[in-house]
């Protein structure tokens, strides 16, 4: 029987090599989600790209088209009216869980047009007008980013906003110089060609990025159903053990010479317990005789 206990108290056959694969899906499933998150950080950091290009020189754009610089400066207000009212639009619409991702892409088509329109637009009204639609796309690119790469993070949010501000600091520096010193050979309207290469960044990051999710996702659910199974299998393996070690114990006790110790144990701890109950009554009936005799 001792021996048979001992080998139920052991891992069925394939648990620790189960085990060992899951750990491994386990740390394919972290480095998906790091992944995801840097991905992420990246989209936060090419939508604040768009952004400042725009600040920094719609103005520029506007007097080129002729525009004076008074009426140019008061024409950019349109793009930041653009930006108020879609942050509005967009906390409106995150309220219920599951839009963040269809409205980052309604985001991007969003800031598509409206690009198009400032920059290929010859009338100053379709000019401010684009600049007012990229305003709506513009305005929720980098809070729903952000928000994309803090759920991947998977315990590590404070690591992960760092990063996406680190990001988007460095993109801010060195897009709009790099768009000013292609102004200063090509002109301003070619320079502003790279707001549609981090329109297109952002749209390849935010498709790799859910990508990366969603192999974690599928990881994780890999993972927890190995990891079920393996203990269904070994809670299953410990049963039929135990039920072996009870027909071995009762095949033991049916042996003639088992059987007698069994009964003469039983018989010492019987008397054990009825001579510890004669003495716990004696004390009983003692204890009033004790308290006449203290008083």
């Amino acid at each position: 029987p001792t021996t048979t206990a001992a080998r139920s108290a052991r891992a069925p056959t394939g648990w620790r090599s189960g085990r060992r694969a899951s750990t491994s899906s386990s740390s394919t499933t972290t480095t998906l989600k790091l992944v995801a998150c840097w991905l992420f950080a990246g989209l936060a950091a090419a939508g604040m790209g768009v952004e400042f290009c725009l600040v920094y020189f719609g103005a520029e754009q506007l007097r080129a088209i002729g525009l004076t610089a008074t009426t140019a400066t008061f024409a950019m207000s349109s793009h930041f009216l653009g930006l108020l009212v879609g942050r509005l639009l967009g906390a409106t619409a995150t309220r219920r869980p599951g839009r963040t991702v269809p409205l980052l892409h309604v985001s991007l088509v969003t800031t598509t047009g409206g690009f198009l329109l400032f920059w290929l637009g010859t009338a100053p009204m379709l000019v401010v007008l684009g600049l007012f639609v990229a305003g709506l796309g513009i305005a929720n690119l980098y809070p729903l980013s952000v928000a994309l790469s803090l759920g991947a993070a998977d315990g590590h949010e404070d690591r992960a906003n760092s990063l996406s501000q680190l990001l988007g600091g460095l993109v801010v520096i060195t897009a709009p110089y790099l768009l000013g010193t292609v102004a200063d050979r090509f002109g301003l309207t070619t320079a502003f060609a790279i707001e549609p290469v981090l329109i297109a960044a952002c749209l390849a990051l935010l498709l790799a990025g859910l990508r990366a999710g969603s192999h974690a996702g599928g990881a994780d659910e890999r993972v927890q159903a190995r990891d079920l199974a393996l203990s269904e299998a070994c809670s299953d393996a410990c049963e039929a053990r135990q039920v072996e070690y009870d027909h071995e114990m009762h095949a033991a006790l049916v042996q003639p010479a088992v059987r007698e110790q069994v009964l003469k144990l039983a018989a010492i701890r019987g008397l054990g317990a009825l001579a510890f109950l004669v003495k716990a009554f004696e004390d009983l009936v003692a204890l009033p005789t004790a308290v006449l005799l203290a008083g």
